[in-house]
């Protein structure tokens, strides 16, 4: 009931006489929740979206420099920046892009040769002495 009510919200907008709270401390755990719920039901949902997990380091690094880049750009056109619902799902999806490619052609290759390296370097740490002392 409480995710449904928030997806409705969320589709339609919050009246203007709630709180901006409660976009994020209602509405946004409600959506994880639901997501959640989905996941159980259908387990291969999940896959569905991991890669929404993967490049979320990537578009932590790239939403800042996108967002600037997008303001001086849009003040050098003349433009007056006014959030709009399509303005933003236009940014998150430049974001998401970026950060896909970064994920894909910078970290997934550092991951990659990074394991190889350091994978021949495992009797390092598995004759590493325990940190505890054995004396009483």
């Amino acid at each position: 009931g409480v995710t449904v009510l928030s997806f409705s919200m969320l589709v339609a907008g919050v009246p203007s006489q709630m709180a901006p709270w409660v976009k994020i401390f209602v509405l946004f755990p409600s959506m994880v929740g639901a997501l959640a719920v989905a996941q159980d039901l259908r387990p291969s949902l999940g896959k569905t979206f991991r890669i929404l997990g993967d490049v979320s380091y990537s578009s932590y690094l790239w939403h800042f420099p996108i967002q600037l880049a997008v303001l001086i750009i849009a003040r050098g056109a003349g433009l007056s920046w006014t959030l709009t619902l399509p303005l933003l799902l236009a940014y998150l999806a430049l974001v998401y892009v970026v950060a896909y490619a970064s994920y894909r052609w910078l970290e997934m290759p550092a991951q990659h040769w990074l394991r190889r390296h350091f994978k021949s370097d495992s009797s390092l740490t598995q004759n590493r002495p325990h940190t505890a002392s054995s004396t009483g």
